[in-house]
């Protein structure tokens, strides 16, 4: 179940549009929990992915809920396993990436799979408004707007995207460029 014995992982992209849905935790538990036959996951102990992703143990169990085939909780009432359902939009992401990911922002993780979620390696086209909207966020808080800019300097900060500023004329946008 050693998650350095996988090279790459399919990431959902079904719940992008579903705020209740935390990716956050989703990827914590790639990273921190392990596999068994390609799609599930083992929480050996939910208190450590509490402490590692900053979660508490309620939230972590309210997340979960609804979106896992199966929970079996240990007889300490700790999740102990759970399998995946199969996502019919996934985006394969690499070890290395996920490593980076996982300590990411909710909304730093859901810009990362949305981008990771286009066939093109060039994104064009994509407002702030649009991007907020499509990751589960109000696109008329202007807090959003300063989050989603932060999120874009910190993927391009650690290298996980590219960007380069174009007009038309009327708008500005942002050509999105994966790695």
């Amino acid at each position: 179940l050693d998650l350095k014995n996988k090279d790459t992982h399919a990431i959902s992209s079904d719940y992008l549009l579903d705020s209740n849905f935390s990716y956050k935790l989703h990827i914590g538990i790639f990273a921190y929990g392990g596999y068994e036959n390609g799609k599930c996951y083992i929480l050996r102990n939910i208190t450590r992915i509490s402490n590692l992703l900053n979660i508490s143990k309620s939230t972590i169990r309210n997340k979960i809920k609804g979106y896992f085939e199966e929970i079996i909780l240990n007889k300490d009432g700790n999740i102990e396993y759970i399998e995946n359902i199969e996502p019919i939009n996934s985006v394969i992401i690499s070890t290395n990436e996920l490593e980076i990911i996982k300590i990411l922002s909710e909304m730093e993780i859901r810009l990362f799979i949305f981008l990771k979620s286009f066939s093109s390696d060039e994104i064009i086209g994509q407002t702030q408004k649009k991007i907020l909207e499509n990751i589960g966020y109000s696109s008329n808080s202007k807090s959003n707007e300063k989050t989603l800019r932060d999120s874009t300097s910190k993927l391009k900060e650690l290298g996980l995207i590219e960007t380069k500023l174009f007009s038309d004329g009327i708008k500005k946008y942002i050509i999105y460029y994966k790695k």
